[in-house]
């Protein structure tokens, strides 16, 4: 899918810019920035099959827990999606 396709989804820049702020964070906290767990659950599943994020699995806590973090890649549309922003917001 091309990256201009998603970034266009909603929740998808929302995504990309917590975690470039937060470094990791699990679906609980993604979620209450989309709103709606479906949203939520496809944005992180098409963000991971475009290698934007990764997905980590800490199982040493009293529950598994799932956190994402942005690959190499989704640092630098990190980047490009912040200063996109700016631009729209002068």
């Amino acid at each position: 899918m091309k990256i201009r396709k998603i970034i266009a989804k909603t929740g998808c820049i929302e995504i990309l810019l917590a975690l470039k702020e937060h470094k990791k964070l699990n679906f609980g906290k993604l979620n209450k920035i989309t709103g709606y767990s479906s949203t939520t659950t496809a944005r992180l599943k098409e963000l991971l099959t475009e290698n934007l994020i990764k997905r980590i699995v800490n199982p040493n806590s009293e529950k598994t827990l799932v956190e994402y973090e942005l690959t190499e890649k989704g640092k630098r549309l990190s980047e490009i999606v912040k200063d996109l922003k700016a631009f729209e917001e002068a």
